[in-house]
């Protein structure tokens, strides 16, 4: 059984299991706050809060602060500590969710989709000091990704309290390039194994940038899947996992019930890698199920509205290049086609999933609770 080993600042005395930032909508307050209820740590996704929140309290579209805000305040009422995952591929809103969050008592950021360099500076503009509560964890992919971050932090006064070291069998978005995987073929998660050529190194550098707990807690992703697979992390280094794929399946989880039963009936060859054409702000590739409703029939449904929020020219106007293949599902509005919402480009009302997992997300079977897999998860 696992013991209650994660400590950080304000987080004391939780399991070592980081439930992942998954977007849009699918980790939030239901889901974040029934993992912090079970002693781990729920990570809410900041994406398109300001849509989503209201619909689950009432209410007109809230401001970017306002609805980070309540959703962190809520879940750390319910599950007594609150993280929110904020893509640094979301310029628009990353200042604004990170001051909500921070309002609402966030415990933990975690900001990854690109090198959060000027996190420590943006929160001392928000706190107005570098000695706060708030644990600032960037998410790399490799050794040299955390000294470079290190290098940018340590000028800014501030070393990360923790990282998320993601390996190449995460669903996304991971730090290698569309082109970069397929080179390498069948060769490339055995090459970049997180437990083998990922680890180690990360984990000497934690050691050198130490912080005012000794050595940089270090939190692996990608293919944990097991209680076993969380027992090795630890014994080789890890402080904890982060995982995600686990906890898109759960009851709580904000896919639709439609979407999790794809989940459930994929098969290892239906998750497949997507190419920078398919939507990452970042331009990192992703995992998806090939039989996501967006993608299914050969890519030929036109009733997704990706944002400028979302891909691309982030805060930009983008309306003129509607219609080009960059922005065949485009739209000049600041907001993903939600229920009841209409896309000023296609006249789409229909928003359609697309469904994302890493590379176990097959060996899921069944729907479980959060109460259920964790249990599972800790070795009771």
């Amino acid at each position: 059984m696992l013991e209650k080993s994660f400590k950080l600042k304000n987080i004391e005395n939780r399991y070592p299991i980081v439930q992942g930032g998954m977007g849009v909508g699918v980790s939030l307050f239901e889901l974040a706050s029934a993992v912090g209820k079970k002693d781990c740590v729920g990570t809410i996704s900041s994406a398109i809060l300001d849509q989503l929140v209201p619909l689950r309290v009432g209410g007109d579209r809230m401001s970017n602060i306002e609805a980070a805000e309540r959703e962190v305040f809520d879940t750390k009422q319910v599950g007594g500590v609150a993280a929110i995952n904020i893509m640094c591929a979301l310029v628009s809103s990353y200042e604004d969710s990170l001051e909500g969050a921070i309002k609402g008592g966030v415990d933990m950021v975690v900001s990854g989709a690109g090198l959060p360099m000027n996190l420590p500076s943006q929160v001392k503009k928000i706190v107005g000091t570098n000695d706060h509560d708030v644990n600032l964890v960037p998410i790399v992919s490799s050794a040299r990704a955390l000294e470079l971050i290190c290098k940018k932090w340590e000028r800014q006064g501030y070393r990360p309290d923790a990282i998320v070291l993601e390996g190449p069998k995460a669903g996304g978005h991971i730090g290698w390039s569309y082109k970069q995987v397929i080179e390498a073929g069948a060769d490339f998660l055995k090459k970049y194994d997180l437990f083998d050529e990922l680890l180690k190194p990360v984990l000497e550098v934690a050691g050198k940038y130490r912080n005012d707990s000794g050595a940089i807690p270090v939190i692996v992703a990608g293919g944990v899947y097991t209680y076993g697979d969380i027992r090795q992390a630890l014994y080789l280094g890890a402080s904890a996992v982060q995982m995600g794929t686990r906890f898109a399946a759960t009851k709580e989880s904000g896919f639709t019930d439609e979407s999790k039963q794809l989940i459930v009936e994929a098969r290892e060859e239906d998750i497949v890698l997507g190419d920078d054409y398919w939507g990452s702000p970042c331009k990192l590739p992703f995992r998806y199920l090939k039989k996501s409703p967006l993608v299914d029939e050969d890519r030929k449904g036109n009733d997704f509205c990706i944002c400028t929020t979302l891909l691309g020219g982030v805060g930009v106007d983008n309306s003129e290049k509607l219609g080009t293949k960059e922005f065949q599902r485009g739209c000049p509005e600041k907001y993903v086609l939600l229920p009841g919402k209409i896309c000023p480009a296609t006249g789409a009302t229909n928003y359609t999933p697309m469904v994302s997992t890493g590379t176990e997300g097959y060996r899921v079977d069944k729907i479980l609770s959060v109460d259920e897999l964790v249990d599972e998860l800790v070795g009771l």
